[in-house]
């Protein structure tokens, strides 16, 4: 197939490098983060809070609702399809079970949704949205991305994806004026940047092609399934429901307006995480059952570069959160800078159960006790958005979702605690909370010291304060690493001297 990446089985191809998928998947998360930073400022200002928090209450009843229709399959569907990825034959077969599996969760979940629209008031009194992203929610069931994330067939799923954000981005611009407008963007969310799939599809049906028509055998997924869609479900409901609840809580939506811009922009500046995270999957599952060693060495380099970047994100989101959330979408929106100043280490708790979860417990065979881990955080965030959302609004949903995270991560690290020790990494895991806990105190007093009027508009002051922040965070990392060697200081050092040997010619 052209563009698909296969791993060397019997003398036949070279696996893609994991370098290379890495930079693909992050320019496609990059470039997500780049719409997502166009988008957000000219969105929350051109609506009004509240119809901008009726887009985003729609979107996360599809978020969690997709869950059930896909069953577990998008990381069940990675694992198995790398598994079977040289035979043809055993791979076509395998989408086409995993295919009818979908069919018919999506038929029973969104026959349902259907009529929650007509009888549930408050989903009725915004029904247009509804419908759009009932819509939305199918196309994404047949995304089948996991099947070209187990191929490794990252360039195609680079092309295709950020074709479409472009298409969004320009229609957002050309029809998002006003601001009663938030009908015609929640149709451009739930449409257009789900019609990639309907592409996904397309391509699917011509690779495996008449392949894999022999009788199929779902109940074989069965088993297997239950803990994968548990774990699925379980992590939509404590990721999308709290939105959800916070709208039923609030008399309308502008509180979760305020919630879903500092999840968005957590989620924009963690995305890159993700991509790495999500691009590692595959190989880590292949080293584990073919080089074990490789398997330790890289999973020990990944996670202390994760853990050391990631709570450098969480605590520069977390110290300069009321400037960022002034200069990406205006004063209106001050109130939103408490929720992201505790979503940013929910933020990097979820990056850090990502690791554990999908790099060490998924590949080892261990979904069940992942899928224990994520269930675990499904009643403490139902129980804290009940108990917190009527008086505390989007605060409390973000308090929700970081107690939620916690106790996701302690069942997770108690699961997988023998990894830990074979990795051998609690001293560079120390250097990395050193080298990020000075940068975060000095850039404190540089948020306080420095005057809140600095020019004469509050987004322009904010954004040299945010400057000057980021550019204290850096240089005071960089000094603090260089003394302790961390892992991310190490690792730039050789990138860095092997790009000057290449050069020097030496």
């Amino acid at each position: 197939m052209g563009g698909t990446a296969w791993l060397e089985t019997g003398g036949k191809c070279m696996a893609k490098s994991v370098k290379i998928n890495a930079i693909l998947n992050v320019t496609l998360s990059a470039s997500s983060m780049l719409v997502s930073v166009i988008t957000i400022p000219y969105v929350t200002r051109a609506l009004s809070v509240s119809g901008y928090g009726d887009v985003n209450f729609a979107q996360s009843i599809s978020s969690w609702l997709n869950a059930f229709c896909v069953a577990g399959i998008p990381t069940y569907g990675i694992r198995e399809c790398a598994k079977v990825r040289d035979d043809k034959e055993q791979l076509a077969t395998l989408v086409r079970e995993l295919l009818r599996i979908i069919t018919i969760c999506t038929v029973v979940v969104l026959g349902l949704f259907a009529i929650a629209i007509l009888v549930v008031p408050r989903l009725a009194k915004i029904a247009p949205l509804m419908w759009m992203f009932l819509v939305s929610t199918l196309l994404q069931s047949y995304g089948v991305e996991w099947y070209f994330q187990a191929l490794e067939d990252y360039r195609y799923i680079t092309i295709r994806s950020i074709i479409f954000k472009i298409i969004s981005l320009i229609a957002i611009f050309l029809f998002v004026r006003h601001s009663g407008d938030y009908i015609i963007y929640g149709g451009i969310l739930a449409l257009v940047t789900c019609g990639n799939n309907v592409f996904n599809i397309i391509r699917l049906r011509k690779e495996i092609g008449s392949s894999g028509k022999g009788a199929l055998c779902l109940t074989r997924h069965v088993k297997a399934l239950e803990s994968f869609a548990l774990l699925n479900i379980a992590s939509a409901v404590y990721l999308s429901f709290d939105t959800t609840l916070l709208g039923f809580c609030s008399p309308d939506n502008s509180q979760v307006a305020l919630y879903q811009l500092a999840s968005k922009i957590k989620n924009a500046v963690f995305a890159a995480v993700l991509a790495v995270i999500n691009t590692l999957v595959s190989r880590l599952s292949y080293y584990f059952a073919k080089e074990q060693q490789q398997y330790y060495l890289l999973l020990k380099r990944a996670t202390l570069i994760l853990v050391e970047t990631n709570l450098g994100v969480a605590c520069f989101l977390a110290v300069f959160a009321k400037e960022i959330s002034i200069l990406v979408s205006s004063e209106k929106y001050i109130n939103a800078a408490m929720p992201l100043r505790i979503v940013a280490f929910a933020g990097f708790l979820s990056s850090i159960n990502a690791i554990i979860g999908f790099c060490i417990l998924t590949p080892m065979g261990r979904e069940k006790r992942l899928a224990i881990a994520n269930t675990v955080g499904v009643p403490v965030s139902l129980v804290l958005n009940l108990a917190l959302d009527w008086s505390w609004g989007a605060v409390g949903a973000a308090v929700a979702v970081l107690v939620s995270e916690g106790c996701i991560f302690i069942v997770q690290f108690a699961s997988s605690i023998d990894v830990f020790h074979s990795l051998n990494i609690g001293k560079d895991i120390m250097k990395s909370l050193l080298c990020n806990l000075v940068p975060m105190l000095l850039s404190i007093f540089c948020e306080g010291a420095l005057p809140v009027n600095i020019s004469g508009s509050s987004e322009m002051s904010s954004f040299i304060v945010i400057c000057v922040g980021l550019l204290v965070y850096l240089l005071t990392w960089l000094l603090v690493s260089s003394v302790t060697k961390s892992a991310v200081f190490c690792y730039v050092k050789n990138i860095i001297a092997n790009v000057y040997r290449r050069i020097s010619g030496k």
